[in-house]
């Protein structure tokens, strides 16, 4: 089907989207559905007339529509899980093969040398894990901050988000989404590459960005959109050009940061 009702938050989910529309008028009005309008009405003599038609509205008061008691973002589960809520997630970026990942080692080096190699491991296993466990939320952040251009911070991001599938699990945000506030960018999102973080001193910027990372539970909001709750499967992986980008307490435990002391670039 192309789209399903939702008893709570009551709405109209368009399937291939992922939005939902509060009303039926919305579900047929909105830019992926405008196909809707326009369908085939058959005469009695057999000729066939286009007539305009709230076809949204007819499917809406159909008895055989499709329904879920809710919506649900469960990496790694059925399409529809076992409360009857519509799973969001859509796979992988990418499927396993043998092959040979030096490649990848040498970058994740040349990133983070001089790391002892306790940090190392944790490092390893943070960007592991949810992988090996999909949905895992880790409520801790990478950050890696250095003022010299293209030594391969972001790249690291970028490879997990082709890992996790760029267009469904991974989101590439900077400081005004994550501060702002409509958050459609973590719907549905496992792995966030954070750039060019500057939230400097900001405590109040810093403690959104504390809840972020934190959260079970997100309230996705987006413009002219119903809002709706989902497990918070989101982790980060932060960069800067800055060495004051977070505020951070002595005590904080929800950051790895790492400052980039070498000035050599990726060829």
């Amino acid at each position: 089907g192309e789209a399903a009702y939702i008893h709570e938050p009551s709405g109209y989910l368009h399937l291939a989207t992922r939005q939902l529309f509060r009303t039926p008028r919305q579900l047929q009005d909105g830019p992926f559905t405008n196909y809707w309008h326009d369908i085939k009405i058959h005469k009695a003599d057999g000729d066939v007339e286009f007539k305009p038609v709230n076809t949204a509205a007819r499917w809406a008061n159909w008895p055989y529509r499709r329904t879920h008691a809710g919506i649900s973002y469960a990496p790694g589960e059925p399409h529809v899980t076992h409360n009857d809520e519509y799973n969001t997630w859509r796979g992988w970026g990418a499927q396993p093969v043998a092959g040979d990942v030096q490649p990848f080692v040498d970058l994740f080096d040349h990133v983070f040398a001089g790391v002892d190699d306790a940090h190392r491991e944790w490092l390893w296993q943070w960007l592991a894990y949810p992988i090996q466990h999909p949905g895992t939320k880790l409520y801790t952040a990478v950050m890696v901050h250095g003022r010299a251009q293209g030594t391969g911070k972001s790249f690291i991001g970028y490879i997990m988000g082709d890992i996790y599938g760029r267009r469904s699990n991974f989101s590439k945000v900077n400081q005004s989404d994550l501060f702002g506030d409509f958050n459609e960018w973590i719907a549905n999102k496992q792995f966030v590459l954070g750039e060019e973080i500057t939230g400097g001193d900001k405590r109040v910027g810093a403690d959104k960005l504390k809840d972020l990372i934190s959260n079970e539970i997100i309230r996705v909001k987006k413009k002219y959109q119903a809002e709706y709750q989902v497990p918070d499967c989101a982790n980060y992986w932060l960069t800067s050009n800055q060495p004051n980008a977070l505020y951070l307490e002595d005590d904080d435990r929800r950051f790895f940061v790492h400052r980039l002391e070498h000035q050599q670039n990726l060829e």
